[in-house]
């Protein structure tokens, strides 16, 4: 699992650095936030509650997966024991 949050946690850095305008990468010719807060322009009540639908769906499926979680390390099927 250290190996998978390592590699999720270096390509993160790479999109990142690549969609940032003081980045030498040209992947991205235009500043992101810019982009975002325009495309965002007279529609801001909208998106705030489509990230609140969004964000209270995926606390359902967290505590459900914590759950699932929980049950298959309590009956060792994780591949590592408590300590």
């Amino acid at each position: 699992m250290a190996l998978v949050v390592d590699l999720l946690g270096r390509a993160t850095a790479k999109i990142h650095c690549a969609s940032d305008e003081d980045s030498e990468q040209d992947l991205v010719d235009f500043q992101v936030e810019e982009a975002i807060a325009a495309t965002l322009q007279g529609r801001r009540r909208e998106f705030t509650d489509w990230i609140v639908d969004f964000g209270m769906e995926y606390a359902r499926t967290v505590r459900d997966d914590h759950a699932l979680f929980v049950e298959a390390f309590r009956e060792g099927r994780i591949g590592v024991d408590a300590t």
